[in-house]
């Protein structure tokens, strides 16, 4: 049995909301019977666990075989709601993009816990079976906002079109591109394997001192990009250096195999369990993309910018679905 494409985007839409902290008692119910009767959403779930250990602060730990032949032996559905109800009322760590203190004691917990399901349902996969079907492309209507050259008062605190000959400064994860580009540009960038998750597309910009722009509930983010169908989502997420905390959003309109653009209200970002938004003034010093699996269809990103608003003008509305002529 094999989930379908409504399955595949139920199973992660319940386990991201189980790892931020979110997920009710009934979410939790449903996303255990899902990954306990599909091999397809186990092992999706299963991804997403292990990726969730690495954003918390490093790779998973080794478990002795001896404690997952122990574990093994138990019904599956007792252990999958064991470690969903051990994992959700962990603190989410926090850590710095490119920290490397650790919380030992509560990331080899999740780590044990990955390695729990690994070993539970590594017999029910069979060698080569993709790890996800190809999800559905989810979209919306959605009216394109103003150019930010028409909003009177709008100033650009970041921007970069990346045409310049050098690969811009702080780049972390993602190389130049040439022709594949938005329409009128030479460079974009194009995103390579992630150091949190290197099966996925990643782009990161990074900067400390000073920071890339200090945040504002009037800002908003705005790139074009191009993504593949096998995309169900792009996420954006923000490093802040005075909360220690990332925050995210997870874009699901997307519009495949051409360039579109996508316009992003900071003040939508959440953080883990879902805290947020940012806090006026914090300093925003990373800033990540991740779309797409490696070695899928390339993820594009172009014309990047933070605008901020005046304070009495309208935002537009966090979109992904806006067509770039």
């Amino acid at each position: 049995m094999t989930a379908g494409d409504e399955g595949v985007a139920r199973v992660e839409e319940l386990t991201m909301r189980f790892l931020d902290g979110a997920a009710d008692a009934a979410e939790k119910a449903e996303l255990a019977d899902l990954v306990e009767a599909d091999a397809g959403a186990r092992d999706l779930h299963l991804r997403l666990i292990e990726v969730e250990v690495a954003l918390r602060g490093g790779r998973p730990a080794q478990v002795a075989p001896a404690v997952l032949e122990q574990l093994a032996r138990e019904r599956a559905d007792r252990a999958v709601r064991a470690v969903m109800e051990h994992v959700t009322s962990m603190t989410p760590i926090q850590r710095g993009p490119r920290a490397r203190a650790r919380r030992w004691p509560a990331l080899l917990a999740l780590a044990a816990a990955a390695a729990v399901i690994a070993g539970l349902w590594w017999g029910t996969r069979a060698p080569g079976t993709a790890s996800r079907p190809a999800p559905r492309v989810m979209g919306r209507a959605a009216a394109p906002p103003a150019p930010v050259e028409t909003v009177t008062g709008a100033i650009n605190v970041m921007a970069d079109d990346f045409e310049a000959g050098e690969l811009p400064e702080g780049l972390i994860d993602g190389e130049r591109a040439t022709g594949m580009c938005a329409p009128r540009s030479q460079r974009c960038l194009v995103g390579t394997a992630g150091e949190y998750d290197p099966e996925s597309h990643t782009i990161t910009l990074e900067r400390f001192r000073p920071p890339l722009f200090s945040y504002a509930p009037n800002q908003v983010l705005s790139f074009d990009y191009r993504v593949g169908p096998d995309a169900p989502g792009l996420r954006v997420q923000a490093w802040s250096r005075d909360r220690r905390a990332n925050f995210r959003i997870v874009l699901r309109d997307l519009i495949p195999d051409r360039w579109a653009h996508a316009e992003v209200r900071l003040q939508d970002l959440r953080g883990y369990s879902d805290r947020g938004p940012l806090e006026p003034g914090d300093a925003v010093s990373n800033i990540m993309f991740v779309a797409g699996r490696r070695p899928g269809a390339p993820f594009y990103l172009d014309n990047l910018r933070v605008t901020e608003y005046p304070e009495d003008a309208s935002l537009p509305t966090t979109s992904a679905a806006i067509p770039v002529e």
